[in-house]
């Protein structure tokens, strides 16, 4: 669980990626995602506390501490001002409504 992520909920991932098709410089590369860092085991505790869960076990061996991946999104930001609008706790309940909704899982 000590590996380090980011997540971008689906309609912001549109978002950016228009805005870079719209207003990017041709040829020139931009990091899509989310610079807000997470960790596996976090993750998993958050979705848990936002589904009304019990609690989860991360099990498993030791991850490299320098497993991370999180990029870089200063161009995205400073050069073509955009901003994600929909927090990771906010996607999750999302996601949890909507899994929900099509009682894919009961969660």
């Amino acid at each position: 669980g000590l590996p380090l992520r980011s997540y971008l909920y689906m309609t912001d991932l549109v978002r950016a990626l228009l805005v870079v098709l719209v207003r990017g410089v041709v040829g020139r590369p931009y990091n899509v995602g989310s610079d807000e860092a997470i960790s596996i085991a976090d993750l998993a505790r958050r979705v848990d506390a936002l589904a009304g869960g019990s609690g989860v076990l991360i099990g498993g061996h030791a991850s490299d501490p320098g497993d991370r991946y999180i990029p870089d999104m200063s161009r995205l930001k400073c050069e073509l001002g955009f901003r994600a609008e929909v927090s990771l706790d906010e996607a999750i309940t999302r996601t949890i409504a909507w899994l929900r909704e099509q009682a894919v899982v009961s969660v």
